[in-house]
């Protein structure tokens, strides 16, 4: 209880408003309640509104200007950065293990005020910083890193990487590879956070997509296929080629035709393309497989023994 003393000391601006503690223990459970102490057990203290709340879509509704969140030990799931750029309008206290700064706020640490209490905030010599309102947190500036999480939802088709960044209204969203935003929310499971150069150095093998498009690659049924010069059939479903191309082979769709590829859609086949982009001759292996999936194959359009 001394801590919130302590607290409402330094901060008297907010007595009379809100203190928002949010989730003692984080979203999947951290520190044990005891070392550092509960809102509950010191709201009969103050005059102020103390809420204990998930991080989720329900801060949305209770955080104003005059509030003060307070994230004690959280987890180190990600959240706390997220809350962090998601309100540069509020001030926000962060208590936690020195060793646990760098996971839990990143770049943000630069920007915290470090307080030293005159006496110990917990049982685990925590330390506690004041990130003051109305700052700029740019992802991981100056590292050259980006955050991407692996997310899933019960409306997505399996998990899948998002990029963590914050909106122009400061919002948290996930950004998907593609480009397109949504807003972050407990509709959302995290499955793994990593830092990384860019969306090329994150191991595509654990997404919804790439497990899709394996599970049907000897799927003759699939309306969409590659077919390699040897012959070889990587069947994909309408319109997955380019998926398909960048997930499993590695490479963009032009650099699979360059190479000698053939691209079906149904019972319709392009041919390679030369350097000039002009369409080249389909090798005897590929005219055999195209025939044995029903594609009508010229003998002019075949190479030359």
């Amino acid at each position: 209880m001394r801590f919130f003393d302590w607290l409402f000391g330094l901060f008297g601006y907010y007595r009379g408003n809100k203190l928002i503690q949010v989730a003692l223990s984080g979203p999947s459970g951290s520190a044990p309640r005891g070392v550092v102490p509960s809102a509950w057990e010191v709201t009969s203290l103050f005059d102020a509104a103390i809420l204990d709340v998930e991080f989720n879509d329900f801060i949305l509704s209770v955080i104003n200007s005059r509030s003060l969140v307070v994230m004690c030990r959280p987890d180190h799931s990600g959240w706390v950065s997220r809350m962090i750029d998601a309100h540069p309008e509020v001030d926000i206290v962060y208590v936690g293990l020195q060793k646990n700064l760098e996971t839990d706020l990143g770049d943000r640490l630069s920007a915290a005020d470090i307080i030293t209490p005159s006496y110990p905030v917990g049982s685990d010599e925590e330390v506690v910083l004041f990130f003051p309102k109305n700052q700029v947190f740019p992802k991981n500036q100056g590292t050259g890193l980006e955050e991407w999480s692996l997310i899933e939802a019960d409306f997505t088709m399996g998990p899948y990487w998002a990029k963590n960044e914050v909106a122009a209204n400061g919002a948290a969203v996930w950004r998907n590879p593609a480009g397109g935003m949504s807003p972050q929310s407990t509709s959302y499971t995290i499955l793994d956070t990593r830092r990384v150069r860019d969306y090329s150095d994150l191991p595509v093998e654990v997404t919804g997509l790439y497990l899709e498009l394996i599970k049907n690659k000897d799927d003759i049924t699939q309306e969409g296929a590659w077919i390699s010069p040897s012959g070889e059939s990587h069947h994909c479903g309408y319109w997955k080629h380019d998926d398909y191309a960048e997930l499993v082979l590695g490479k963009r769709s032009d650099e699979l035709r360059h190479s000698g590829w053939i691209h079906v859609q149904k019972d319709i086949y392009a041919p390679p393309l030369n350097s000039n982009f002009g369409e080249m001759r389909v090798t005897h292996a590929q005219a055999k497989k195209l025939r044995k999936l029903g594609l009508k194959v010229y003998d002019e359009d075949i190479q030359y023994q």
